[in-house]
Order: structure tokens, then sequence, then C-alpha cells
């Protein structure tokens, strides 16, 4: 009897719309539930935000040792071609939420070569934030919204444990600031210790932060989660070059939203 309900169950879910990494996890909760094996909740404390330390000599920053940096087997597993349509969606999005443009298909294709030659996504992200396209974009004489600067503040207490001068960001602009706010949050992420967890939970906070203050500005599933638990899970599961660039994506997304 106990196994004829989960078939019903199983069959009587409507999956439209729904991706199937979602239904599967769905899928195995519920059954867990009718067998008594209901999962309990992970509690996502914040970790210490690590001091950045900047010093020109220091050699840390290429340092690719530890959980942080062999983790994402199943994404590694991929074929070639598999990858590919993961990081031509990365530089499809990645433009528009950096530059507020398209990207061309000379663009795309320079930068796919860059990732499959083994480059990392920060270093594209890096490269657009730094050419003098980019520079144009902030040389424009704009006033931030009053939103962009509380949310800068806000951020930069709670998650780089900074304190941001609102008079001083106030005199920049848009892109600027999407820059400097993302900059400060790569560099606290390899500050980190690499076996990963304070890492993970930081992440997990973070997005579960975003996805219910910011409900309007997500697409996808798996960034509409409001569970710091789930979002804690699959940072484990992806490479690291994932989850930084999901934070570059997730913060600007939320600075052009202002």
């Amino acid at each position: 009897m106990k196994y004829i309900l989960i078939l019903f169950v199983l069959v009587s879910w409507n999956a439209e719309a729904v991706d199937f990494r979602d239904y599967i996890n769905k899928m195995k909760k519920e059954v867990n539930r009718i067998l008594g094996k209901e999962p309990k909740e992970i509690e996502i404390t914040m970790p210490e935000i690590p001091e950045v330390k900047m010093e020109a000599t220091s050699t840390k920053v290429y340092e690719k040792k530890g959980k942080l940096y062999e983790q994402g087997v199943e994404f590694n597993k991929l074929s070639n071609e598999e990858k590919r349509k993961y990081n031509l969606a990365f530089l499809r999005e990645l433009y528009p939420a950096v530059r507020g443009a398209e990207a061309k298909e000379s663009e795309l294709i320079v930068n796919l070569n860059v990732l499959e030659q083994g480059g990392s996504r920060e270093s594209v992200y890096r490269s657009l934030v730094l050419d003098q396209t980019y520079a144009s974009l902030e040389s424009y004489q704009d006033i931030p919204e009053p939103e962009l600067l509380d949310f800068a503040v806000s951020y930069g207490e709670k998650y780089l444990a900074l304190r941001f001068n609102k008079d001083d960001i106030q005199k920049l602009n848009l892109f600027s600031i999407k820059r400097i706010i993302v900059e400060k949050s790569l560099e606290v992420m390899d500050e980190f210790p690499k076996d990963g967890e304070d890492l993970y939970r930081w992440y997990a906070i973070l997005s579960e932060d975003l996805s219910e203050n910011y409900a309007k500005v997500w697409k996808t599933s798996v960034r509409k989660k409001t569970k710091a638990a789930y979002h804690y899970k699959w940072a484990q599961s992806v490479p690291f070059q994932h989850i930084k660039s999901e934070v570059i994506v997730k913060l600007h997304k939320v600075m052009n939203s202002f």
C-alpha cells in the first residue's frame, strides 16, 4: 500500500515549467516524507568575514589547492559539447548584466574560446569591467538611486565587513558601484578557507537574502529558491568558478534593478 501511494504521488505531479533537477529533488523529498524520513532542515549561520589583505608580493590568489578547487565532479565529467552549452549561456547572461547590452557574436566566440582553453569565468568578467567600453560607462555623470546606495551600504556591512560612506559612493554612478561591490565580493570569496564550509554558508545566506528581497529579478527556479539550505547544497556540488559566476551575475542584476 505504501508503495502504491508513492507511485500515485509521482505520476500525479504537474512537471510543467519545472526543471528536471527540481523535479527529482521534489520527488525524493515527497518519497522521504511518505516513508517517514523527512530530512531535517540544515541550520545555516553566517561565517566570520575574513579580512582581505592585499600584499603586492603574495601569490596566494594563484594557489589552487583545497576542496573548493576539486569539487564540481559532475560538471567536469561532461563532454566538451555539453560544457559549451553552459559556458555560452553564462556569457549570454553576463554581458547584459554587466554592460546593459547583448554580447556581439565576435565577443561570444572570443570568450567562449578563452573558457574552453582553460580560462576562468572570473577572468572573463574582469576583462569586461577593465576594458575601455566599461570605462566609458563609468564616466557617465549620473546620480545613483537611493535604493542602490542603501543596498551598497548594507551589503558592504553584512557580506564584506566594510563600511561604505554613503556620501562617497553617491559620487559614483551605477557602473562604478557595481564594479566595486563585485570586486570586493570576489576578494572576500578568495580569502575564505579552501575547505569550502565558510564560503558555502556565506553564499547560501546571500542567495536566500537576494531571492527573498528581490524576487521579481529572478527568472530561473534555482535563483528563486528562498531556502539557504538549498543554495548551500548547490554550492557544494559545482565548481568554485560557478559559485563566483553566480555571485557576479546576481549582484549585477540586483543593482541593475534599482
